[in-house]
């Protein structure tokens, strides 16, 4: 049986994801918006406003995990396990992705230019499907 799916995983501080928003600008180098491109690409409407403030108003060994599903498929999908350890002081979190295996290349590289801009990243791990 081939794969019909990749997923991919990776742990980073909730300060280095970069949400869209109006001062973007995906044209200018050096203005990461990975999570844009992933919604972008997976067809995904994500509220970015709404997660951040999810976020700040976490206590402490505590956290929920938002999942965000494709408008096309809910088989694909992105999700931001937002749980703070209160030993934590990177405040990190778990991004992952599931794509359709044709979209891999595309998301493989947006995940992974997250991974290398990233100085905090702590986990990556890709599965096939």
């Amino acid at each position: 049986m081939s794969a019909k799916y990749i997923e991919i995983e990776l742990m980073i501080s909730f300060n280095e994801l970069n949400f869209p928003d109006s001062f973007s600008n995906p044209a200018l180098p050096g203005d990461p918006f990975e999570i844009g491109e992933l919604c972008k690409e997976l067809n995904i409407h994500m509220d970015f406003v709404n997660v951040d403030e999810i976020y700040e108003n976490t206590y402490e060994d505590s956290g929920e995990t938002l999942v965000f599903y494709s408008n096309t498929s809910r088989e694909l999908f992105l999700y931001i396990n937002l749980f703070r350890d209160k030993y934590d002081q990177l405040n990190m979190v778990t991004l992952g992705v599931r794509a359709k295996i044709e979209n891999s290349s595309k998301v493989k590289n947006i995940m992974e230019n997250l991974y290398y801009r990233s100085s905090t990243v702590c986990n990556y791990k890709i599965k096939f499907v």
